[in-house]
Order: C-alpha cells, then sequence, then structure tokens
C-alpha cells in the first residue's frame, strides 16, 4: 500500500530524465535516456517564464507535490510546515522563501515526455502544475472563502492547493516509482546525490534479476560534467555508503574499475508488504 507518509511517489520519466542542477541559463533543455535495448525516453522541460527552469533541490518540491496529489490529482494543505517537516527543514524565513521562489519555477515549468521502441512512440505535452493557489496572508485567505464560497472546492477552504494537469496524472498514475521519504531526506538539498539515489532505487524497483549498471551509463544517467572518474565514483561511493545507513541491505554496489554499478531486485520493507 503506498502511503505518502512515509514514501515519494514520482513520474518515471522525471527520474530517467531530471532537471538541471544549478540554476541555467538556457530557458528549454531536453534530458535523454535508455529504458530497454530497443526503447528510449526523452524529456523536455521549457521554463514559461522569467522565473527560468526549476533546478537543484526544486526537485524535492516536485516530488513532495507529485506524492500528495497521487491519488486524485489534487493537493491542498494548510501550512506550509507541512512540507518542510516532511524534508526536516526549519520553520524560518529563509526557507519560506525558497519554496515560493521553488514553487514560481515549477508553476511555469512545461514538459514534453517522448517514449519511442520499435513499433511506437507516445509522446505527451504538459504543464504538471496546471493549477495553484499560495495566499500570502490569513486576510486574503479570508476574503477568497467568502468571495469564492463552493467554487474550487479541493483548493477551498486549505490556504494552499495545487492542481495536476489531467495528462500529466495520468502519465504519473501509469508509471509511479516510490521511494523512501526517509532516504530521499537525506539528499534534499544534494541534487547529483539525490538522482543517483533515485536512479538505483528505480533500478531496484524494476529489477527481476541481479543486472549491472556500466559505468559509462551511470554517467550519461546522471548527465555529469565532472570528467574526473575517480572524483565522481567517490562521489556516488559517499553517497551510496550513506543510503545503507539508512537500508543496510539494499543490494547494490560498485564494481571494480572498469566496472559499474551491479543491482538487485529490492524493495523497501514497509511497501514490500
Amino acid at each position: 500500500v503506498l502511503s505518502t507518509q512515509d514514501i515519494l511517489i514520482q513520474a518515471k520519466a522525471l527520474i530517467l530524465c531530471a532537471l538541471p542542477y544549478r540554476r541555467i541559463p538556457d530557458r528549454q533543455i531536453t534530458k535523454r535516456a535508455q529504458i530497454g535495448k530497443h526503447a528510449s525516453v526523452a524529456v523536455a522541460f521549457t521554463a514559461l517564464s522569467e522565473a527560468g527552469l526549476p533546478f537543484g533541490a526544486d526537485r524535492a518540491l516536485f516530488a513532495w507535490i507529485q506524492t500528495r496529489a497521487f491519488s486524485n490529482g489534487f493537493i491542498t494543505f494548510d501550512r506550509l510546515t507541512e512540507f518542510l517537516s516532511a524534508f526536516s527543514l526549519g520553520d524560518d524565513g529563509r526557507n519560506y522563501r525558497l519554496f515560493y521562489e521553488r514553487l514560481e519555477r515549477l508553476k511555469n515549468l512545461s514538459v514534453s515526455i517522448r517514449v519511442e521502441t520499435e513499433d511506437e512512440e507516445f509522446l505527451l505535452n504538459t504543464v504538471p502544475v496546471k493549477a495553484a493557489y499560495t495566499p500570502r496572508s490569513g486576510r486574503e485567505v479570508k476574503h477568497r472563502l467568502v468571495e469564492e464560497a463552493g467554487a474550487q472546492l479541493l483548493l477551498i477552504p486549505h490556504r494552499y492547493g495545487f492542481r495536476l494537469d489531467p495528462d500529466f496524472w495520468g502519465y504519473l498514475r501509469a508509471n509511479p516509482v516510490p521511494m523512501p521519504l526517509a532516504l530521499m531526506r537525506e539528499f534534499h538539498d544534494e541534487p547529483k546525490a539525490w538522482d543517483f539515489c533515485q536512479f538505483v532505487l528505480y533500478r531496484c524497483y524494476a529489477a527481476r534479476q541481479p543486472s549491472m549498471v556500466p559505468w559509462g551509463m551511470l554517467q550519461e544517467q546522471l548527465a555529469s560534467l565532472d570528467q574526473n572518474h575517480r572524483r565522481l565514483k567517490h562521489t556516488l561511493s559517499q553517497a551510496l555508503r550513506r543510503m545503507k545507513v539508512v537500508y543496510p541491505d539494499l543490494p547494490v554496489s560498485f564494481l571494480p574499475a572498469p566496472g559499474g554499478l551491479a543491482v538487485a531486485p529490492w524493495r523497501p520493507p514497509r511497501e514490500s508488504a
């Protein structure tokens, strides 16, 4: 049973083709990944406003919104502390400001998902966060309640509300990848480690038998600009070591050079039941 209190749920394409690590000047980028011997996925991210493309820890807020909206395409909550506490973030002005900055970028993000196989092609063009209500003051909330009582009930009377694009929600429901929140919380503000962690979890989640991820594929998956393979492997090894502090039985290990990453079928204990 999927519990949004214990896990995050993300659309598969956004794990295989993730957001940028840092702020970039480009208004559009495309990420690609192989998902099988004769299948690939490409995701184009486009910024629809001057806020620019989401980046870095924006991926954590995006994952949280997908998780909370997984059941019916909507998310409503009363206090920002619900998000902040999920990631053990302080209830202070800086984190409130960062939340609104991240949300502004996500509200103005267009996502195009293209999956190609030998036999067919799937294309989805969407603006994932289709609607959002984020009042700036208690007075604004009260005014909204009085003025729009009976309208858009899923966004009212809560202080905050988001609605996913129905097509994006449909894709999310058809292609969910659950990840333990306890683990992802560890990498909230470390986008490279976050992407490595979620890729490893996806490979274990999808695996039917032990397999090996070649080093070149892993490097391409993470879209790393670090050409120093030894340094990159050290960074990822540190991330894997921290993952195993939370889940010691995680069947993942780096192979001796020039090998890649060994993975095997595994799901968090709570989810395996």
